[in-house]
């Protein structure tokens, strides 16, 4: 049996038809390891402070698969079982490097779960990447920006190919590790499309105001290009430090001064000649999406 949530969407001759959205399944959630509460507190003294990294984030050292893995756990509290079966169900099947991976969880009470996923030393959200960009001396350079909007998208097209719309794509649900490779994390509002089913609305809507799409915010539309479109404010407010809305434009760098007049998340002075091609293309694409 599967939890399906209905939505609405029109056939090619304007005909309403009504879509479904893969919520969860009840089959057996096989790979995913669960724990017992006694393990996560030993793994964490208690939930120390000491133990206590940030953004509701725990570290401790479980045994994983026959060896010991340091791990971020964190609270996952769910109004029904269900909720809790349509997270893990969509977290089960998803294995790539720019997506954060599920290692377990812990079912403690009926509203109260925790999750178990891989722990990534001195990662920082992109959200205060962003933020400490804009001052001189936090800057990077454009390689490193380029790597991050890379992994963002690569991350992004995994998803889709596994019809899984993310929903809330925005830089503080986007962890940047030491060598600027990007993980999309939180998967709370995503939900899986069926294959044939590319649109959906509904009565809820998912999601940060400054990166939904205009037609989720005036139709309650939710598609796949949705996300799109929320990757497309992310990559110019990377290059710009901008957060634009749908009616904004940016013209042409025609000129490395332009380049260097932006207040973006790269030290324009370290940008070249040779560069200036793929920072265009780059805020050609952003504007696309």
């Amino acid at each position: 049996a599967k939890y399906m949530r209905p939505g609405v969407r029109k056939n090619d001759k304007g005909k309403t038809m009504v879509a479904t959205v893969r919520r969860a399944e009840s089959d057996p959630l096989s790979g995913i390891a669960q724990f017992s509460l006694s393990q996560l507190e030993a793994a964490t003294n208690d939930f120390s402070e000491d133990s206590y990294v940030e953004r509701g984030y725990y570290k401790g050292v479980l045994l994983h698969n026959g060896l010991d893995v340091v791990a971020a756990i964190k609270k996952f509290p769910v109004s029904n079982d269900l909720e809790l079966q349509h997270e893990l169900n969509i977290r089960a099947k998803l294995e790539h490097r720019n997506i954060v991976k599920l290692l377990g969880y812990a079912k403690v009470e009926k509203r109260l779960c925790f999750l178990v996923e891989e722990y990534m030393s001195n990662a920082k959200s992109l959200e205060n990447i962003i933020i400490n960009g804009m001052s001189s001396t936090s800057r990077l350079d454009w390689p490193s920006c380029f790597k991050i909007i890379q992994g963002i998208a690569k991350g992004l097209h995994y998803l889709h190919k596994k019809w899984v719309l993310y929903m809330d794509l925005k830089p503080n649900n986007i962890l940047v590790r030491s060598d600027m490779d990007p993980v999309i994390i939180n998967f709370g509002s995503s939900v899986v499309l069926d294959g044939d089913d590319d649109t959906i609305s509904g009565d809820t809507l998912a999601g940060t105001l400054g990166y939904i799409a205009p037609e989720k915010i005036s139709r309650a539309n939710v598609s796949l290009k949705s996300d799109v479109f929320s990757f497309g404010v992310i990559l110019i407010q990377i290059i710009t430090g901008r957060r634009l809305s749908s009616y904004d434009d940016i013209p042409e760098w025609s000129s490395i001064e332009m380049i260097r007049s932006m207040k973006g998340l790269f030290d324009p002075a370290l940008a070249d000649e040779s560069q200036l091609m793929k920072i265009n293309r780059c805020r050609e694409v952003g504007l696309k999406c």
